[in-house]
């Protein structure tokens, strides 16, 4: 009877392993039948002459118009496709229909129906860490259409919806309907690899993951122990990971390469995107909250990783917004009137966004997570110290710039800047030697810091967890002597912080008894994929250029999983460079509203690098306002009425 017992168990395995080959056969054959789709739809355009983009035109908007178009149909394309198996859905009426969904809410044995697209109503019964919430479930049924299609794609999902727990539920999907299990290679900043594993603990425990990290010792163990054919199914590595361990990486053919905060692949010439493409795969996703941070060419090689074929070149991208943003486009030589420009403008973008539809998905917070409690920002212009502001002056009396190229010393200059108004011991020989390394005078000699410990200490009395983050781990040494000296419980994260202790130090900060009353975080190394959604209020003590830094750390706060409002405070010494910081965020952040979120082209803010003149225009902001200042001017205000008076300003300026 035993024996009768082991042999059915035999010849069941046989069976469901010739199931699965079976499987794997025909979904390379739908694979290759999608690519030569596309292949043939590319030639026959190209056949016409229209896709060639080295063809000479008499100005920049033939050129634009013509790479558009030729995009646009290919978008067209993909949607005709998308659209004709949609209908064929509708056909599938009846019983056939009916076992459909019912195999898609209850997750049991699959029936094909040949090109009728999966859409769930339920997620994956394999998916257990929790309930997908509904817009989180279209963002699966949207992956799913993407794969059925042979797209690669962008879930671009404001930072906070959920994009880790949607993609392991698209993994869920494939292992549970379509019986692929990998390999499939995750890609992702390494401070948040820890954050990785533990939601595929909870959300996916049968899934078997490898996390391959650069250090030395540990990785040479993991390559040969675990990173072998048939013993992992998803490989999650840092971009440090891929460039170290290229040669052992691409053994792999992948099911889908995935790459978390994909704005950081977003020069095309870094080693980090040359290797990413050498590295074989059948679909790529790519996860980024920010696609796009300052430039649109930006967005532009996040599609040219996706879809090289058809994004082959940014030269005409990047000529058309340089020419269009300046003001400068001509017909012969004819100067377009401004009006006529912005209608241009505004035809163009329309157009680029109607060819974004078919790869990107952009959801906001405020679309989609109705229950989120809000996020408010206010913007805190606060008095220097009079020895802050005896500095300030020093450097705009006497350094002068010399001779020749001067671009490197107007950048020395606003570094200079920038240090004073944070605080006057970034400066060490500042400091008085005689005085105790802890005591007020770390305090009264900077105005923030002043207005910080009073909002501390108010902040102290109530139920609150804060984060503070800064771009300089110097001015981080100052606050952990600061926290010191005060008595309070801390935690930090900076870029030297190795993984192990950042994922213990989230782990007690976030803990539901948890002492912890400040995390300092350094605003890159903190500001990415970490959850930290225990903390209520967020400080930026210094604004970033780039805006989507500062929106970053925000939103380690306002995500999933928050339950009161998110205060931000942004601090900011008023008549300084960092007023004119914040300003020039605000033109960068026009841009993601421009490209990506249906906004409208604004003149003169195209979000090139600083030059000289940008420069020396910040070097010298506020100069005239800082010399009438007498006497020190920080009282023992009252800290309602700072945050009143900011609270005004920030309304006044958006």
């Amino acid at each position: 009877m035993s024996n009768q017992s082991d042999d059915e168990n035999e010849v069941l395995q046989v069976e469901l392993a010739s199931d699965e080959e079976q499987r794997a056969e025909e979904e390379d054959e739908r694979i290759k039948k999608l690519e030569q789709d596309k292949k043939s739809f590319m030639s026959q355009i190209k056949s016409t002459g229209r896709m060639n983009t080295n063809i000479k035109f008499d100005n920049i908007e033939s050129k634009i118009n013509t790479l558009l178009e030729n995009a646009e149909k290919y978008a067209m394309f993909l949607l005709h496709r998308h659209k004709r198996t949609q209908e064929s859905k509708q056909k599938v009426q009846g019983q056939q229909r009916g076992k459909h969904r019912q195999i898609v809410e209850d997750g049991s044995e699959e029936e094909d129906f040949d090109d009728t697209p999966t859409v769930l109503e339920k997620q994956p019964t394999i998916l257990k860490g929790g309930q997908l919430k509904s817009y989180q479930l279209t963002g699966l049924n949207w992956m799913i259409s993407l794969f059925e299609e042979g797209i690669n794609g962008i879930l671009a999902d404001e930072m906070g919806l959920g994009k880790t727990i949607q993609t392991i539920g698209f993994l869920a999907f494939l292992k549970e309907y379509k019986k692929i299990s990998g390999p499939y290679l995750i890609v992702a900043p390494k401070s948040t690899l820890g954050n990785w594993m533990r939601e595929f603990k909870i959300w996916m425990p049968c899934m078997r993951v490898v996390k391959l990290i650069a250090i030395k010792e540990e990785r040479d163990e993991i390559l040969n122990r675990y990173f072998q054919p048939g013993k992992f199914d998803v490989c999650l590595t840092s971009y440090e990971g891929v460039n170290i361990c290229l040669k052992h990486i691409r053994r792999f053919q992948y099911k889908y390469i995935i790459i978390d905060e994909a704005h950081k692949i977003k020069n095309e010439d870094a080693i980090i995107s040359q290797n990413l493409r050498k590295i074989r795969t059948n679909y790529k996703l790519l996860l980024t909250g920010t696609p796009l941070q300052n430039t649109p060419h930006e967005l532009w090689s996040l599609l040219n990783y996706l879809l090289p074929d058809l994004f082959d070149s940014s030269e005409v991208f990047d000529k058309w917004f340089e020419v269009n943003t300046e003001a400068k486009l001509k017909e012969g030589n004819e100067t377009i009137h401004q009006d006529e420009l912005e209608q241009r403008n505004l035809e163009m973008v329309q157009k680029f966004q109607k060819i974004l539809r078919p790869f990107m998905l952009r959801r906001t917070k405020a679309e989609v997570e109705r229950m989120l409690p809000p996020k408010q920002e206010i913007h805190l212009f606060i008095k220097m110290s009079n020895l802050q502001k005896s500095m300030y002056q020093n450097i705009l009396i006497h350094n002068n710039p010399h001779e020749g190229d001067d671009k490197g010393f107007y950048m020395n200059k606003l570094m200079q800047l920038r240090k004073i108004c944070l605080h006057p011991y970034l400066f060490p020989e500042v400091e008085d030697k005689s005085l105790p390394a802890l005591g007020e005078h770390l305090v009264d000699v900077s105005g923030k810091m002043r207005v910080l410990d009073k909002f501390l200490q108010k902040l102290s009395e109530g139920q609150h967890q804060i984060l503070i983050f800064s771009q300089f781990t110097m001015m981080l040494n100052i606050l952990e002597d600061y926290c010191n000296f005060r008595g309070y419980e801390y935690c930090r994260i900076d870029g030297e912080t190795e993984i192990q202790s950042r994922d213990d130090q989230i782990a007690e900060f976030t803990a539901p008894d948890s002492k912890k009353f400040i995390f300092l975080l350094s605003t890159r190394a903190g500001g990415l994929g970490i959850n930290l959604a225990t903390a209520d209020t967020v400080i930026i003590y210094d604004s970033d250029f780039n805006p989507q830094m500062d929106m970053q750390a925000m939103d380690r706060a306002h995500r999933i999983g928050q339950k009161s409002r998110v205060m931000v405070y942004r601090m900011a010494c008023e008549h300084t460079v960092e007023e004119k910081i914040i300003e020039r965020q605000q033109i960068k952040l026009r841009w993601d509203s421009l490209m990506v979120q249906q906004g409208r082209l604004q003149q003169k803010q195209n979000g090139k690098l600083l030059s000289k003149e940008d420069l020396k225009e910040l070097t010298t902001y506020g100069a005239s306002q800082i010399f009438k200042l007498d006497g020190d001017d920080i009282k023992d205000e009252d800290i309602d009425i700072l945050l009143k008076r900011g609270e005004q300003l920030t309304k006044e300026n958006e």
